[in-house]
């Protein structure tokens, strides 16, 4: 079990660093920067789904009303309160330098349906709608078969609405039951991942490369970069994991308990790193930038959000 938790507390952390670091987008981005995110976004968040759905399932039961009243405090209420901090940093900041994403008074009106503070909160909106429809199959066989309708439902060529984020729902859904099925034990997910350690990452290693030169991408293409991609690094971070020291497992630990809010709040470290720190060389801004995004809430959740019990109920504080 520490193993376990240890393997995903370092795939949670690399995920979230790698959010942190596909927001960065300057003007004047070098070419293998594009690439290079474009990379990232074919596995970052299909991953922190996949780790979602593999944690619900390992849960005991609970009843429907449980799960929703769970899950209404840890993503709606955090969503709610993030959202109205972001806007209140916003309106003001705009005046003294640009602001991606602009908002205005309407804005607090309108995430009561789209991610209108900043969006990157749209992976809030879309787990929320997922934990909905999972919570209904309550038996193994049943999340098989909602797997395997997610996999259906993301190729097929249709469009749906944007408004409560209907549209990330149907493309990532498939990675949260995928997540869901492997702590089902229709294999041995642990063994799994240690048998693949070396074949499947270096795999996905040739896929990466060749999706992100590419250039292009279809409903197909997400689908299998997506599912290679959380597999393979799930089995880095479980072969590294048994390799670190108690410290470094602490470490860890601490990490990826902080992770939410640093999901949270990113983007508005990030604009005030690009603002202070504009004109750099590009690997110095975007090396500065990234850990400004990441250890900016990291500093905010040790020694705000953690020390008062509202702040810790209005952004799903986890303590250890």
């Amino acid at each position: 079990m520490k193993d376990r938790m240890t393997y995903l507390d370092l795939a949670r952390i690399t995920a979230i660093v790698l959010v942190v670091a596909g927001h960065f987008r300057p003007d004047f981005e070098p070419g293998w920067w594009g690439v290079l995110v474009r990379g990232i976004y074919s596995f970052h968040m299909p991953m922190l789904f996949f780790i979602s759905g593999y944690l619900y399932s390992l849960k005991k039961p609970e009843s429907y009303k449980a799960l929703l009243v769970s899950k209404f405090r840890r993503l709606v209420i955090p969503y709610l309160s993030a959202s109205v901090v972001l806007i209140l940093i916003k309106i003001p900041a705009r005046h003294f330098f640009p602001v991606a994403n602009p908002v205005g008074p309407l804005s607090f009106l309108k995430i009561f349906y789209m991610p209108a503070a900043a969006p990157h909160l749209w992976f809030l909106w879309a787990l929320w709608w997922m934990f909905i429809v999972v919570g209904l199959f309550r038996s193994k066989s049943s999340r098989a078969f909602l797997f395997l309708a997610a996999v259906v439902v993301s190729l097929l060529p249709f469009e749906t609405t944007d408004l409560f984020c209907i549209s990330e729902v149907k493309r990532c859904f498939v990675y949260f039951m995928a997540g869901c099925c492997a702590a089902d034990g229709w294999l041995d997910w642990e063994s799994f991942l240690i048998r693949i350690k070396t074949v499947v990452p270096l795999l996905w290693l040739v896929c990466l490369v060749a999706y992100s030169l590419s250039g292009t991408e279809n409903a197909v293409s997400y689908l299998f970069m997506g599912l290679l991609g959380s597999v393979a690094m799930l089995s880095l971070c479980k072969t590294a994991s048994g390799h670190m020291s108690p410290s470094a497992v602490r470490l860890s630990t601490e990490a990826a308990l902080a992770s939410f809010t640093v999901y949270l709040f990113h983007s508005a470290f990030i604009a005030l790193a690009m603002a202070v720190l504009d004109r750099m060389p590009f690997v110095l801004y975007a090396g500065l930038t990234v850990a400004a995004g990441f250890f900016g809430p990291l500093l905010i959740h040790e020694f705000l959000l953690k020390r008062f019990s509202l702040t810790g109920t209005l952004f799903a504080v986890k303590r250890q």
